[in-house]
């Protein structure tokens, strides 16, 4: 069969809904996989074939325009182009030389829904040189709040708005802390793998204000969504649309129109006061091959033109200005108008965001240490509490609020307690979430630090615990996450049975640490008359901390130092 003229090629495309009438672009799809068109007869050879890797959401589309394009001749050369949707974040990885994708050809172009990818795409060698250019947007769509319409309606009458400011500390209360089972939740698409699970992180971000307590604002809301997060965005409409649950959900308003054409589920979109991050959809030649490149940006120009784009905006897609096609119908609760935008970090900025996330899902592995001698029966300054008893309600409430990956075991000690040794293991490090025996690790920890007591005619045998508990986290160090010794405790080495020595402990941390396998010490010392200059000799070997308070209740800074460490540190952060 003879290259066909592009009219020919686009046969009876008018301007018709693609949400309201999927089958247009089921018989898209059909021509456009079955070849017909195909030019392998053709006095020009056989046609070039340029594969584009798209975002899912906008596949259907841009089949209907590849089919349209079929038979355009670019260097004398009949083009065709075949539209392969894959993950944005697969596509990035893979460019970058990261993961392979077995089976999947390479492709000449790609619409990923953001560029946002891009700098992943870009961040290996082969990615560098791959990505040879970004052309400005095709479409946009920005990503809005998801509700059920009984919900909404709801909301509305108690005055209530969107607003990303209820996903700060403070905001949406963690789901663990609630009892009552009305109690809104909120589910985003995994970050990692979704631009619209990025946007709320994006939002996040320009919101939590500057310097460490900004930082520790957007690492505590970047904890709290962690259990927010599912699979995908079908996910978050499956769980906004279970009528038994009040649930709030974040996707893209081309995504919530998708949903909603074929029948699923009556959800509605609720744009946030503070404006939103929007999906961009660029064209990125990614070619090293000259004739493909030519080939693709040939492609990348006709879907510029206005025909094309009126595919883009009857699927519910936005034009890059942001003015809505009549698929955005306001019946539906769509805006025409185009929705505030929040302004998203730069390029390098964004690339932090996204690996704090990333190590916010690996983890970490923590041993908690607790100083159970008897000046820990010492009461709180103006208080009749004591120091050991303040000190394990702020661990208690730590140990609520740490996600279940996070891997946590604690110790006790003070002097003799396990034959000579000075510590004793109350509850051996496992991840919050396992269970044994019927009982949940983070309810075992919990127990075990409200059980704690100070133990009468012991004494603090600090050194040798600190090389003991350094050496156990040492021993079953895992990689890729961060590996620390937290060590509470108001009092300085006593130990009257030929305990470790300072200069010991310093030289012997100083031959076993790793830089290559790193694990830190931390120090929360709880008194009046503390000297902390040994302690900080300790910590300095190992690129840790000491934190000095008079009130025990004061811990919270230690857990939320850990949570920022755990996430980045330095130049790593985001947040300056």
């Amino acid at each position: 069969m003879e290259c066909g003229s592009r009219s020919a090629a686009s046969g009876a495309g008018g301007r018709k809904s693609a949400v309201r009438r999927p089958l247009v672009f089921g018989v898209a799809l059909s021509i456009a996989s079955s070849g017909l068109g195909a030019c392998s007869d053709a006095p020009s050879g056989p046609c070039r074939t340029v594969v584009v890797a798209v975002a899912v959401g906008v596949a259907a589309p841009l089949r209907t325009a590849a089919a349209r394009f079929q038979g355009t001749k670019v260097d004398g050369r009949c083009v065709s182009v075949r539209i392969e949707p894959r993950s944005p974040a697969s596509v990035a990885e893979t460019l970058a030389g990261t993961v392979e994708e077995p089976g999947a050809p390479p492709p000449d172009a790609w619409i990923p829904d953001s560029w946002l990818w891009v700098p992943l795409a870009r961040s290996g060698s082969t990615g560098a040189a791959a990505v040879a250019s970004v052309e400005p947007s095709l479409a946009s769509s920005p990503i809005v709040w998801v509700l059920s319409a009984s919900t909404a309606r709801k909301f509305s009458a108690q005055g209530m708005k969107a607003s990303w400011r209820s996903l700060m500390p403070g905001g949406i209360p963690d789901p663990r802390q609630r009892t009552d089972a009305d109690a809104p939740r909120f589910v985003v698409p995994e970050p990692a793998t979704s631009t619209t699970g990025m946007g709320p992180l994006l939002a996040l971000h320009t919101l939590a204000g500057t310097g460490q307590r900004g930082l520790l604002n957007f690492a505590t809301a970047m904890l709290a969504l962690r259990t927010m997060t599912v699979k995908d965005p079908v996910a978050v409409h499956a769980a906004v649309g279970d009528t038994g649950r009040t649930t709030i959900g974040v996707a893209s308003e081309q995504s919530l129109l998708e949903n909603e054409a074929v029948g699923e589920r009556s959800l509605v979109p609720v744009y946030p006061a503070e404006g939103t991050v929007v999906l961009d959809y660029p064209y990125v030649r990614v070619t090293h091959d000259r004739s493909q490149g030519k080939a693709a940006d040939a492609f990348g120009r006709f879907l510029r033109e206005p025909a094309t784009r009126e595919l883009l905006t009857d699927a519910g897609f936005r034009t890059p200005e942001g003015q809505a096609g009549s698929a955005l119908d306001p019946k539906l609760g769509f805006t025409p108008a185009p929705p505030r935008r929040i302004q998203l970090p730069d390029s390098p900025t964004a690339v932090k965001i996204r690996d704090m996330w990333n190590r916010m899902r690996l983890g970490a592995r923590l041993l908690d240490v607790l100083d159970v001698s008897p000046s820990m029966r010492q009461p709180v300054p103006g208080t009749s509490t004591s120091r050991l008893t303040a000190l394990s309600r702020q661990i208690q409430q730590s140990l609520q609020l740490t996600p279940d990956f996070v891997e946590i075991g604690l110790w006790q000690f003070a002097t003799r307690l396990d034959g000579t040794r000075d510590h004793r293991e109350a509850v051996p490090i496992r991840a919050m979430g396992s269970v044994d025996n019927g009982v949940s690790q983070r309810d075992r920890l919990i127990s075990a630090v409200a059980r704690s007591k100070p133990i009468p005619g012991t004494y603090t045998g600090l050194y040798d615990t600190i090389l003991a508990g350094f050496r156990e986290v040492s021993r079953n160090y895992r990689p890729e996450v961060f590996n620390v010794v937290t060590v509470f405790t108001d009092g300085e080495e006593s130990d009257p049975y030929n305990g470790m020595k300072l200069d010991e402990l310093i030289r012997t941390l100083r031959q076993e640490y790793d830089p290559a396998r790193p694990v830190s010490i931390i120090i929360g010392a709880y008194g009046d008359d503390i000297d902390t200059r040994p302690l900080q000799q300790i910590v300095n070997v190992t690129g840790g901390k000491v934190y000095l308070s008079k009130d025990p209740q004061q811990a919270q800074r230690i857990f939320g130092d850990l949570l920022v460490r755990m996430l980045c540190t330095g130049t790593q952060c985001p947040i300056t």
